[in-house]
């Protein structure tokens, strides 16, 4: 059995991540977000790797919300995946 490389991608298959790279992330927009209290949605992103975090803005009153928000983390050892929270 082949070990796999501490920089390979955990998902994809012979794709690397390098150390001391950035990661950029495009929030763009939802769709037809549905709330757990029903109604419209309070919508915000939040964006989390390596002990990094983001967030978007919070778009009171939308199920639809649009974002358009870029942010960029710094990944010093490429082993962990981004976690991605509406």
């Amino acid at each position: 059995m082949e070990k796999k490389s501490r920089n390979m991608h955990p998902v994809f298959n012979n794709q690397y991540i390098m150390q001391g790279s950035i990661l950029s992330v495009h929030v763009i927009d939802a769709r037809d977000l549905r709330p757990s209290s029903g109604g419209v949605a309070n919508a915000r992103v939040r964006l989390a790797i390596e002990g990094n975090r983001s967030s978007t803005q919070e778009i009171p009153g939308s199920n639809n919300p649009v974002w358009n928000e870029v942010s960029a983390f710094d990944i010093l050892e490429g082993i962990e995946k981004l976690s991605v929270q509406v």
